[in-house]
């Protein structure tokens, strides 16, 4: 029993850890290259060797990370084909991917499943992820901030914001949320 509590504790504990912004210096080592994606294909009876190279054709002109989700019955020539790009993670692209698909897809049609995942060249998982996007805005506008700076995240959609001066979290948080209206905005880099 207390090697079970214990245990819990810990995770809990380092849980909280990885939930604290990270500096410049430790986000600066987890960036991937803002351009260039490499695509995962997943196979699906569906999808047949000339639909699996258009879809990695496609893939890899979209923005990191991203996912493409197509109705099986309905097949790549369909207004169902969704791709939902520059995420921050190709989890919270297949969401919206498979969400945005089933609603377009036809009424009677085989729900939407994700045939395609979209990631930054050589790729290898890392504790925080960004969006082609926000790795992006990091390099270019983020380390130029002289002070007090912050960059939030929305881990749900791939938006992201930039805060600086006194106020850099709350402003960071608001102008990540001001972009789509996410509601799960978090200051992942303070500074």
């Amino acid at each position: 029993m207390r090697i079970c509590v214990i245990a819990g504790l810990i995770s809990v504990v380092a849980g909280a850890a990885w939930a604290e912004p990270i500096n410049y210096k430790a986000a600066k080592g987890m960036m991937f290259k803002s351009k260039g994606a490499v695509v995962t294909l997943i196979p699906h009876p569906s999808v047949s060797e000339k639909d699996a190279k258009v879809l990695k054709q496609v893939g890899e002109t979209q923005a990191y990370y991203g996912a493409i989700a197509m109705s099986p019955s309905e097949g790549l020539a369909s207004p169902a084909l969704v791709a939902a790009t520059n995420h921050h993670s190709v989890e919270s692209a297949s969401a919206q991917a498979i969400e945005f698909c089933n609603d377009k897809r036809e009424s009677g049609s085989k729900k939407c499943v994700v045939v395609a995942q979209i990631f930054p060249k050589k790729w290898k998982a890392k504790p925080v992820q960004f969006s082609a996007g926000a790795t992006e805005a990091f390099g270019k506008e983020y380390r130029r901030i002289r002070g007090d700076k912050a960059f939030a995240t929305a881990a749900s959609t791939g938006d992201f914001g930039i805060g600086k001066g006194e106020t850099a979290a709350a402003q960071a948080v608001e102008n990540c949320a001001a972009k789509n209206g996410a509601t799960d905005c978090e200051v992942t880099i303070a500074d």
